[in-house]
């Protein structure tokens, strides 16, 4: 069972940093409620219209198919499932003692709906693909505000049929915007997370992931493509309030835990 209590004390602010979950939750977490788990928990339901952060501890978390992945301090669970109206279907059961703090829903969904739109895309692109979904509607305001007016500063990339345009571990430098043709991305046993047309967006955990890209990615046609160097991401995305920038790296680590679940096939034998 989760224990709910209040905890107040002051989090030390860090200084000036990358955009990641660890340098941006001291800064909005204080105050907020915390639940507590206990070793052996079985956690299998959470309150409605909440989501959370891993403070400490680590939580086991089981898919419908019974594979596996840990959850450990900053680690997300629900905010996607908040922005997409779902329930949280994973189920955790508790490594170690812990805590999680607690995010109100009513403010996640507040925080996606105005976040301006290179954090709107990336939060929907992230949203869509950590539960499989296909978008193929054209981010028109992410074009008109964003890559039309910095046009001049990105790089034009053109690929053949079934080329490579980066590999599972690769460092990861930017992200890319789809102009022309297909984008298809796989693990490394080629199971295929997602198949990505023009006027999508791929490649944002690179902003915040410092262990290289999470899978790998091929033409499936002839393929145009802008790639957007990360210094530029960052620099857009900083210019958000606080809480729209935790929500873009929180949905971009789900999405990273997310595929780590899909790829437990790849461990298996």
């Amino acid at each position: 069972m989760l224990q709910s209590y209040a905890n107040d004390p002051k989090f030390h602010v860090l200084g000036e940093s990358m955009l990641d979950i660890t340098s941006l939750l001291p800064k909005i977490g204080s105050g907020r409620n915390r639940l507590k788990f206990v070793e052996g928990d079985l956690i299998d339901s959470f309150g409605n219209n909440v989501a959370y952060v891993v403070e400490t501890g680590a939580l086991l978390a089981y898919d419908d198919r019974n594979l596996t992945q840990t959850f450990v301090s900053s680690d997300p669970i629900g905010f996607a499932e908040i922005v997409a109206g779902r329930d949280i279907t994973l189920k955790f059961r508790a490594k170690s003692d812990g805590q999680l703090i607690e995010f109100d829903g009513d403010e996640i969904k507040a925080s996606a709906v105005n976040a301006d739109p290179v954090c709107s895309s990336i939060i929907k692109y992230s949203v869509a693909r950590v539960f499989g979904s296909d978008r193929k509607q054209k981010n028109y305001k992410f074009e008109d505000y964003f890559l039309n007016d910095n046009i001049k500063k990105f790089k034009h990339l053109n690929y053949e049929k079934e080329a490579p345009i980066f590999t599972q571990g690769d460092e990861g430098h930017g992200m890319f915007y789809v102009e022309q043709g297909l984008v298809r991305l796989e693990t490394k046993s080629a199971q295929v997370l997602a198949e990505l047309g023009p006027g999508e967006c791929f490649g944002e955990a690179a902003l915040f992931d410092t262990e290289g890209r999470m899978c790998s990615a091929f033409a499936s046609s002839n393929t145009s493509l802008v790639f957007i160097e990360k210094e530029l991401m960052l620099a857009e995305i900083q210019k958000a309030p606080l809480m729209t920038q935790f929500m873009v790296v929180t949905l971009l680590k789900r999405l990273d835990l997310m595929n780590k679940l899909r790829w437990a096939n790849d461990f298996k034998d």
